[in-house]
């Protein structure tokens, strides 16, 4: 029934409760059902505190938003309470994930500072985590490229084939440059404070 517009005037309406959970499901339904007036609304409520608003103007951003919104991440994530990385690094990741290069490099370095500098043992782990997913994201790339190559280079599109080979090779670096990173904070971890959830 989410993506049902006669239900709009619902959502509308319960935006206005009382209950921040209320509040913050209505925007995420109303979201669904019409992407650029959710992302406005998510938009007028950047500067709310609570975790439900923060959690839900995180994920119509992570899904909707574009290079403007980076700012919301960055500066939410300065002042993210205990263990409230677990559900907002990973919405993080997800907005990175549809915005460009440039973008990514700054989360990059977010995700670095949680792995090698975060005092607390989870947000050491969800920085590591985030990086592995990054990696992983990168690697899915240039198996598309890769694809992209073969497909090319069995049509006789040599012109092609290399470019395609060029962007594959490019989507390894970032990701091996991204392992690179992992491996060290491994290395200086303490054994069994922290552990990748990886398919290497």
């Amino acid at each position: 029934f989410e993506d049902d517009k006669d239900l709009i005037s619902i959502y509308k309406k319960a935006i206005e409760d009382q209950s921040y959970q209320v509040m913050a499901q209505a925007m995420k339904s109303y979201a669904k059902v019409d992407g650029q007036e959710g992302l406005k609304l998510a938009r007028s409520m950047r500067t709310e505190k609570n975790h439900d608003i923060k959690t839900a103007v995180g994920e119509i951003l992570a899904q909707n938003g574009t290079a403007e919104d980076h700012s919301y991440f960055l500066d939410a994530i300065k002042d993210l309470g205990s263990y409230e990385s677990f559900t907002f690094l990973p919405l993080y990741g997800e907005y990175l994930k549809n915005q460009s290069d440039d973008e990514i490099e700054k989360g990059l370095k977010i995700f670095e500072d949680f792995a090698r500098n975060k005092e607390a043992w989870y947000d050491r782990f969800m920085g590591i985590q985030m990086l592995s997913n990054m990696q992983l994201m990168y690697e899915a790339r240039a198996e598309v490229y890769k694809k992209e190559m073969e497909d090319a280079t069995a049509a006789g599109n040599t012109s092609d084939a290399q470019i395609a080979e060029q962007k594959m090779m490019a989507e390894k670096k970032k990701a091996d440059a991204i392992n690179e990173i992992i491996l060290e904070v491994r290395a200086k971890e303490d054994k069994g404070k922290v552990q990748i959830i990886h398919e290497d």
